[in-house]
């Protein structure tokens, strides 16, 4: 009796974490997208133009970058759990505050420190899920990072009703940060305290084939793609197509849906497939689609391309930060950082290719991008990209 009272206190622990992540995850995915979303609410509160918007979205994504030489002190002394308790708190903070910063310099500062410290509990989020997957015994990466474009959808849709309802940039992004502060730090608590990583911090090989180097380029492309993709959709298919504007924005939503349908479905395709495989057929698939789109250029073909690309790229960083995990203590911090220099990437890359070439050029860079990842991916070790679920990597 005592045994099968203490598997259920188990059982009933491993849930309420589990939907305490779920609730991590989908609340980073409706913050950071808060921000993105209210670009009129900033250019009505700060008199913003499109360059200086674009510093802010530089800011936020530098603050992601430079994050990366502080993960192994803070990693080193601090468990995942607290990590996520204060750096959610301090995340929660900055976000109240940013509506309200006196001067432009003020507010790129503020873009830059929450840029940093979304880094730091994006990474400490993803140590939470690898430690659940070995409590659990099951694959959850995926489907956790689903939930992050189901915050983004309820970002989008959050946006459009403060708009409605003429609410300001401070009430709405004052908002997000009563959520995140509730989430984040409350949410935490249920988490397992895992303690400092137990993997040894060690300087990583600066090889080509050195497994942590290749997840951290594959991140850079990935994210570069990713972002590139859903930045860049409503733009081509308005200008480039002739879309209407309800048609136009429905390629994002068709890029969203399908990448969060792809996670919800990458554990499950790991599992049978393998990782390296499934990256190298998802990112080939995505890189031929939009391929076609250059060469057909009409609405349907595209739209199916957006949504192909999408399914292709869902899977690429539920897997590598499952690798990551399997490596020195520092490979999940390397792997966010690429991620957000790929995301820095797009548009210093993409703005000036649209600026003397069509627009049909941007999509013809973005299928070389997916090809790239391909290629990349097909140079991982076969004990990379395993399909376990935590612990020591296997063929």
């Amino acid at each position: 009796m005592t045994g099968s009272v203490v598997l259920q206190a188990n059982r009933n622990t491993l849930l309420t974490a589990s939907l305490a992540l779920y609730a991590c995850f989908a609340t980073l995915g409706f913050c950071t997208s808060s921000i993105f979303a209210r670009y009129p609410a900033f250019h009505q509160a700060f008199a913003l133009d499109n360059a200086q918007w674009a510093i802010l979205l530089f800011a936020l994504g530098f603050g992601g970058v430079c994050a990366y030489p502080l993960q192994r002190p803070v990693f080193a002394r601090w468990s995942s759990r607290r990590v996520l308790v204060h750096g959610g708190l301090l995340y929660s903070l900055l976000l109240l505050i940013l509506p309200h910063a006196p001067a432009l310099p003020v507010l790129y500062g503020l873009a830059f420190a929450i840029g940093l410290t979304m880094n730091v509990v994006n990474v400490a989020a993803q140590m939470q899920v690898l430690t659940l997957q070995r409590q659990t015994g099951r694959r959850r990466m995926g489907r956790l990072h689903a939930m992050y474009y189901v915050g983004t959808a309820l970002a989008a849709l959050f946006a459009s009703l403060t708009a409605a309802l003429a609410l300001g940039l401070a009430a709405a992004l004052g908002w997000a940060g009563l959520l995140s502060m509730v989430v984040l730090t409350i949410g935490a608590g249920w988490l397992a305290d895992d303690g400092p990583p137990s993997n040894p911090v060690v300087a990583v090989s600066a090889n080509r084939r050195d497994p942590v180097t290749l997840l951290a380029w594959l991140s850079l492309l990935g994210s570069a793609c990713e972002g590139a993709l859903a930045g860049w959709a409503t733009l081509y298919l308005s200008q480039g197509l002739s879309a209407s504007a309800g048609l136009a924005a429905a390629g994002v939503a068709v890029f969203s849906v399908a990448m969060m349908m792809g996670r919800l479905l990458s554990d499950w395709l790991v599992q049978r497939l393998g990782g390296r495989r499934l990256l190298v057929l998802g990112c080939s698939a995505g890189a031929t689609v939009l391929l076609l789109a250059v060469l057909v250029q009409t609405l349907p073909v595209t739209l199916v391309a957006l949504a192909v690309a999408g399914l292709g790229l869902a899977s690429l960083f539920p897997v590598l930060f499952h690798e990551a995990g399997h490596h020195p203590a520092d490979a999940i911090a390397r792997v966010a950082a690429f991620g957000a220099a790929g995301s820095l990437l797009s548009p210093l890359l993409l703005g000036p290719v649209s600026s003397h070439a069509p627009l049909l050029a941007v999509l013809g860079v973005l299928a070389t991008g997916l090809a790239g990842c391909a290629l990349v991916a097909r140079r991982l070790p076969d004990a990379a990209t395993s399909a376990g679920t935590g612990g020591k990597s296997c063929g």
